[in-house]
């Protein structure tokens, strides 16, 4: 939403992002802007990647733990091992 702002305003105030470039080093405000658009989708790759890292370890985890009690529950007789539990 910030960028959204910051995009706007530099179609009506582009002076004012050129004075800005130039007291960062960059030679124009549109330039500016894209370096601040890269690093703001850096940070949302690297955020999006571990957010999803932790799902797949969660997952894993729930995986781990149910196959464990799974394993650990008595069956009864005649029933193998291989069908799916269907009395829950």
């Amino acid at each position: 939403m910030i960028f959204v702002v910051a995009a706007a305003s530099s179609v009506f105030a582009p002076v004012w992002w050129t004075k800005v470039a130039n007291l960062v080093g960059v030679g124009r405000g549109t330039d500016l802007l894209l370096y601040l658009l890269v690093l703001v989708f850096l940070a949302f790759v690297a955020t999006t990647y571990r957010r999803f890292r932790n799902i797949e370890d969660q997952t894993t985890e729930l995986a781990r733990t149910i196959a464990i009690l799974q394993a650990r529950a008595p069956r009864p007789p005649g029933k193998s091992t291989h069908e799916p539990d269907t009395d829950a």
